[in-house]
């Protein structure tokens, strides 16, 4: 049997998997950032019909999940074929399970300003105009301190509308922001 996919870094991403060799590639965040990314390659795992790549990224030095669409360009060797260990503790399904976001069981109402919050807007289920220069959209989520961040993160482009513990938890996150960066 062979093993397919249709994300172009899939069969880079497996070989460096398999020969344990270190990699570099591009990778765009879910708000359209992109980052250049070096990952000992631990194992490859499909979730929801998406292939994700799990490893250590060595620049932020923790566990990480790539997922293979958001590979923009070529997989490249950054190091060594059998360059690291997975490590023994290490139950790359648990790892796996634990990075990827909880399965929605709610839906919360974020203003979104125009042309910003993209990440936001690829999850919402509905988007409507709202008022001059925002849209309200309806996103799923299955962590109200998971949707808090990402709505965080986008600064004054992003505001939780509902439901009330999602507004309390962004707002906490943006003051605790605040107070780090004033002191």
């Amino acid at each position: 049997p062979r093993l397919a996919a249709s994300e172009p870094a899939f069969d880079a991403v497996w070989d460096a998997v398999v020969t344990r060799t270190p990699v570099t590639f591009l990778y765009e965040r879910a708000d359209g950032a992109r980052a250049q990314r070096v990952v000992e390659p631990w194992r490859v795992v499909s979730w929801h019909g998406r292939w994700y790549l799990v490893g250590y990224d060595r620049d932020r030095s923790d566990q990480r999940l790539f997922r293979l669409s958001r590979v923009v360009g070529d997989v490249e060797p950054a190091g060594s074929p059998m360059e690291f260990d997975v490590p023994d503790d290490a139950d790359v399904r648990e790892i796996a399970a634990s990075l990827f976001p909880a399965p929605p069981t709610s839906d919360a109402v974020v203003r979104v300003r125009k042309g910003r919050g993209l990440g936001l807007r690829r999850r919402a289920f509905t988007q409507e105009p709202g008022e001059e220069g925002w849209d309200v959209i309806t996103v799923p989520y299955g962590s109200v301190g998971e949707l808090a961040s990402d709505i965080a993160s986008y600064g004054p482009d992003a505001v939780a509308v509902s439901p009330p513990e999602l507004r309390a938890e962004v707002r906490d996150r943006l003051l605790r922001v605040l107070e780090v960066s004033t002191r």
